[in-house]
Formats: C-alpha cells, sequence, structure tokens
C-alpha cells in the first residue's frame, strides 16, 4: 500500500518540495538583496521560476533556488508523463489483451484471487486477465488489469470473454459474485460463443451457495446457459471442496475398517468451531454409514454450545449421528476414539489442544486431523506421522484444484447411466431439472450424485475391496455372490436418509417438494420391498459403474 501511495503522489511531492524551496529561495533572495515584497510577490516569483525560466543553467543565487530551477522542469514532466500513462494505461491493457486467445479471466476482489494469479504467473499456465472495480484498492496493481464500474459489452465481452477458456468470479461478498455472473451472463450474447467457455463462481462461504440453491438463485442463473452448446457455469466453494478431497482418505474407517456386520461402533473426537468444523461435521454426517448399520459417534469439543446447537439443529445431525459435547479434558479419557479432528487455526489454542492429547493415555497415539485455514508456524514444526495437516488455503490458490473435476468423475458418470436408462425406457423429460446434462444440472442434484459416488469408496471398503485401473492382473472381486450386499443396501438407505435430512427434508405421509416431506424416512426393515429394491439395485450396479469408469474391484 505503502508502495502504490508514493508512486500516485510522486510527482505532487516533486512539485511541492520545488515550490517551497522556491519560497524559500526567493524569500532568503529578496532579504539579502533589500528588496521590499510580500507573499503576493513570493508566489508570482515561484510560478515565474516555474513557467517562465525553468532551464538547468546555473546562476550565482543561493541553493534552495538553484535546487528549485532544477526540479521544477522535472517536477512538471514526472506529472505530465504519469498523468497521460493513467489516461491510457487500460486502453493499452485492451490493446494488449486483444491478442489473446485461451486465456483465463479472473474477475473480483477476493483475497484468494491474488493466490490464483501468483500460481498462474508461477507456473506459466497461460495469460490471464484481470478484471476488478475501479473503486476496489488494490495495494500492489497486478498487470492486465481491466477495471470497470458497470459491466459493458465493449470491456468483457467483445475484447475479452469470447476468446477466453476459463472465467473465475469471486469477490470478498458472496452476494457480489452471484450479480456479477448474472449480469455478464445478460451482457454476453450466447449464439456468438464457438468455443468451450467454463465460468466458474467461487464462493467464500458454503452457506452462500447452499442458501443460493435453496431459493433458486443458482437455477435462475444456470438458466441463462442452458442454450449453450459450448458455456459451462460451475460452482465451487473451497471449504467442502478441500475437506471431501481430503475425507477421501482421512475417513475414519480407513484408520479402523468396518468389514462385518457385527463391528462395534466407530468413535471420533473433533475439538474446535469454526466454519471448517461445521463442514466437516456435514461431511462425516453425508459418508459415514457403514457396513454394521451403526451411527458414527463424534465427541465434540468446543467452546459456542448455543450456536452448535443451532448448528446441528438447521442440518438435523442428531437424526444421522450420535453427538456427544464433551470438553476436551473429559475426552482424554476416552478409550474408543479412533481418530481426531482438530479444526484450529489459532497456533496458541492449537498447541493448548495437542498438550491435552499428548498428557493423554488413550490419545497420545491416536492419529490427529489438522484442519487449519492457512499454514503457520507450528502446523511446520509438527511430526507428520501422527499429526495429517489439511490446509484449505492450497485449495483456494492452485488454479489445478479449482478446474480439477477429477473427484466428479465418478458423479458424473453415475448421473450420465441415470440418463441413458431413462432414454432406454422412454422417461426422459427434456425439461425436468434431474434429466439434464450435467453441466447444466442445479447444483443440489449434483451433489446427490456426488455423495453417491463418494460412498461407493466406503462400500469397497466395507468389503474389503479397492478399485484399481481396469487393465490391473489382480483377479475382480466376485460381487454378487457376498452375502453382506443386503446390509450394504441398508447403509445405502441410511446414507440417502443423511443427505435428505442434511437438505431439510422430514417425514410426511406423502412426498412433497414444497414442503419437504418424504415417506421413505424410515428405518430399512420397515420399507415396502419394492423400495429396498431401489437400493439394492444401487449396490448391484457399483460393479457397472467402475467398469465405465475404467476400475474394477479387487480383494486388498
Amino acid at each position: 500500500m505503502k508502495s502504490k501511495l508514493f508512486v500516485k503522489s510522486f510527482p505532487v511531492l516533486l512539485v511541492s518540495l520545488s515550490s517551497i524551496l522556491g519560497l524559500i529561495g526567493f524569500f532568503i533572495y529578496f532579504k539579502n538583496h533589500d528588496i521590499s515584497y510580500n507573499i503576493s510577490d513570493l508566489v508570482y516569483a515561484v510560478v515565474k521560476l516555474f513557467i517562465i525560466d525553468s532551464d538547468y543553467s546555473l546562476t550565482h543565487i543561493n541553493i534552495f533556488l538553484n535546487v528549485a530551477r532544477f526540479l521544477a522542469p522535472l517536477s512538471l514532466a514526472t506529472a505530465i508523463i504519469q498523468g497521460v500513462l493513467n489516461l491510457f494505461s487500460s486502453r493499452f491493457n485492451i490493446e494488449k489483451v486483444k491478442r489473446y486467445n485461451d486465456h483465463m479471466i479472473i474477475c473480483g476482489d477476493a483475497k484468494s484471487n491474488r493466490l490464483l494469479i501468483n500460481d498462474v504467473i508461477n507456473t506459466k499456465k497461460g495469460d490471464f486477465i484481470v478484471v476488478k472495480n475501479e473503486n476496489n484498492v488494490d495495494a500492489n496493481p497486478i498487470k492486465n488489469t481491466i477495471e470497470y464500474q458497470n459491466i459493458n459489452t465493449d470491456l468483457l465481452t467483445n475484447i475479452a470473454f469470447y476468446r477466453s477458456r476459463y472465467l473465475f468470479v469471486s469477490f470478498n461478498n458472496d452476494a457480489e459474485s452471484l450479480n456479477f455472473a448474472a449480469s455478464l451472463l445478460d451482457t454476453i450474447n450466447i449464439d456468438q460463443i464457438q468455443k468451450e467457455i467454463d465460468i466458474i463462481i467461487l464462493f467464500k462461504n458454503p452457506k452462500w451457495s447452499e442458501l443460493s440453491n435453496d431459493l433458486g438463485i443458482l437455477r435462475n442463473i444456470n438458466e441463462k446457459v442452458s442454450n449453450s452448446r459450448h458455456l459451462n457455469l460451475g460452482y465451487l466453494n473451497y471449504i467442502d471442496k478441500a475437506i471431501r478431497k481430503n475425507m477421501l482418505v482421512c475417513a475414519p474407517d480407513i484408520i479402523r475398517p468396518i468389514e462385518g456386520i457385527s463391528d462395534p461402533q466407530i468413535e471420533v473426537g473433533i475439538i474446535g468451531f469454526n466454519m471448517i468444523m461445521q463442514r466437516l461435521i456435514i461431511n462425516l454426517a453425508l459418508n459415514s454409514h457403514y457396513i454394521n448399520n451403526q451411527k458414527l459417534k463424534i465427541y465434540v469439543s468446543h467452546n459456542s454450545s448455543e450456536e452448535f446447537s443451532i448448528f446441528t439443529k438447521e442440518y438435523q445431525l442428531n437424526n444421522i449421528l450420535e453427538i456427544v459435547e464433551i470438553d476436551i479434558e473429559e475426552l482424554s479419557n476416552e478409550i474408543n476414539i479412533t481418530a481426531i479432528y482438530i479444526c484450529e487455526n489459532d497456533e496458541l489454542k492449537l498447541m493448548q489442544y495437542m498438550k491435552v492429547l499428548r498428557k493423554s493415555d488413550n490419545l497420545s497415539n491416536v492419529r490427529r486431523f489438522i484442519f487449519i485455514e492457512q499454514s503457520n508456524n507450528i502446523t511446520s514444526l509438527l511430526p507428520t506421522e501422527q499429526n495429517h495437516i489439511v490446509d484449505i488455503s492450497k485449495e483456494v490458490g492452485i488454479f489445478d484444484n479449482v478446474i480439477d473435476e477429477s473427484l466428479d468423475d465418478l458423479a458424473k458418470t453415475i448421473h450420465n447411466d441415470y440418463i441413458t436408462k431413462l432414454k432406454e425406457t422412454n422417461k426422459l423429460q427434456k425439461d425436468k431439472e434431474t434429466h439434464q446434462k450435467w453441466n447444466l444440472l442445479p447444483d443440489e442434484i449434483k451433489d446427490r450424485n456426488r455423495m453417491q459416488a463418494d460412498h461407493i469408496d466406503l462400500k469397497l471398503r466395507s468389503l474389503g475391496c479397492e478399485k484399481v485401473n481396469i487393465d490391473s492382473p489382480k483377479e475382480i472381486y466376485d460381487w454378487s455372490n457376498d452375502s453382506r450386499l443386503e446390509a450394504l443396501s441398508k447403509a445405502e438407505h441410511n446414507r440417502w436418509m443423511a443427505y435428505m435430512y442434511y437438505k431439510g427434508w422430514k417425514l410426511g405421509d406423502v412426498k412433497d417438494e414444497q414442503k419437504k416431506t418424504h415417506p421413505d424416512l424410515i428405518p430399512y426393515e420397515d420399507l415396502e420391498d419394492y423400495i429396498k429394491q431401489y437400493d439394492r439395485n444401487t449396490i448391484k450396479n457399483i460393479p457397472y459403474l467402475l467398469d465405465v469408469s475404467g476400475y474394477k474391484a479387487v480383494i486388498k
């Protein structure tokens, strides 16, 4: 900020310094030569010095006047040059970006944008353009920055948009991100797009993506691109993606496998209370449904009981998990903890938590997973053999992480298989939101497929299996003859119920989309057999889904 302020004010400072030195010099000159004067004479003499007598010739006058005479033309020239550069800098940038192709456009004032830009520069991913509101003050200006007051066709579309490959939208205010995306889509000409372009809205707060979806805002924005064959619109929040990605390797049943119907309940501890902790609990609620069909038991240690109560009620978490609120000293006395998840970025608090865990006879050797918002000094010093560090900021500022859709490959396969079967039975309805191609699906429908896809790995672990490339020499697992498939079907039903509870659904006599009631939110044993068959078919379809995705299930 200091550097930018100095550059912008340098000509003014130079002119001011010259004027002050001129006033002092003329004051001394008039006094030494006994010339009568007043303040207007001094001011006139300084102006005359700047405009009429501005040259570099040496004269026998005092040092102040000589310095002022040298600075005068330099300061005026500097002011004029900077004024011209400011006037034409935006035009220079526009002419420059006209030559770009398959570039990326990064829009908004979110702090994460600078991390993303730095990664693009360091990894040489290609050309980029930064678009920000001209009212946003940037302490360290970035090259290729276009400023705007209102979105207009000439600036973002005719010049920058149609030749781009990616457009990222991320503001400090998530509402502004939504408004920007909607305004941009109203501005562009869909028929003019002749190449693949991805628009990705990056939410800071997961609640914004949830509420925007519930209120139909995302659906309305999505409809603006429904007629385009080349334009794709995606939504992403860093916290959920980072947690989802890491929990595929940090899940409790990876630490202690559940492969038997009679295996005991899994218990974990969660320490801290922040947004990351909340999203972590939601991830566990949606994915921790095992072949023993017992709820995951979590001991929660935090300092905000009332706020936590509101959180659990909002997502109906007590219907999904067995939650025990406990302080950290009491947690250290528990003997069946499989893993500890710590969500804390304050270094002092983190050290205090680690001290308690280290002193505990029961928890000192338990695997710990530490979720932080950004790297800090303490986490970098912790021993890695017991402490797995998950740095959320690494998901924020890495270009490959933002555009990576490998996590969704299996989810897309599940959806495409669903669409294929609808076509085969002539049940495909082009106007139904769940019957659209993947990139046009509402985010909630994508999430349904994502949750089902992520749970496939857990189901494989329940059978003592893992997925490998289809060309692996290992023998494929005989899926059809396993006696535990019915237990897996029950686990699948529990997983579906967890997702419905998370989305606000409740038990009701009939299915009602508006009131969010569903008659199947009951234990698996109480379902009609034809309803159970949906869950059984989901399990039986896993080998096919793996095969289509290039994998197969094998014994570990």
